[in-house]
């Protein structure tokens, strides 16, 4: 497990495992609290890119995106996109 992400426009905090990404704290009222994504989530996939070939780095500059922009995770329990906004 690595060091968990600050929450930035999506309002996720992440944290690394050697296959996905685990969803540590999810701000209420954020884009990602808004498109259903819960504490213990596993991100599997990024704009369809699979979490494996991802550093936590280019994730998070994938959630500091332009505002109005769309991420696309794909969850172990199915796919999400979130809105990224200012918090």
């Amino acid at each position: 497990m690595g060091q968990p992400d600050l929450a930035d426009r999506s309002g996720l905090r992440l944290e690394r495992s050697d296959t996905a990404f685990t969803v540590a704290f999810v701000v209420e009222g954020s884009p990602a609290s808004e498109a259903g994504l819960q504490v213990g989530d596993r991100i599997v996939a990024v704009n369809a890119a699979p979490s494996v070939s991802l550093a936590l780095d280019e994730v998070r500059s994938l959630l500091k995106g332009a505002i109005g922009s769309q991420v696309s995770l794909s969850l172990d329990r199915g796919p999400v996109v979130v809105l990224l906004r200012d918090l």
